[in-house]
């Protein structure tokens, strides 16, 4: 199935979706620029 991504104030939420095997899973993961440098949560 597909994620869904959603932006709030200055950073972007990756939520569920599946791995590169097709298996369902329910993390989120955040994207945010600080000083310049993009921070993987």
């Amino acid at each position: 199935g597909y994620g869904v991504s959603v932006n709030y104030g200055d950073e972007i939420f990756l939520i569920g979706g599946e791995n590169a095997k097709g298996k369902p899973v329910s993390s989120v993961t955040s994207f945010t620029v600080r000083d310049g440098k993009l921070l993987i949560e």
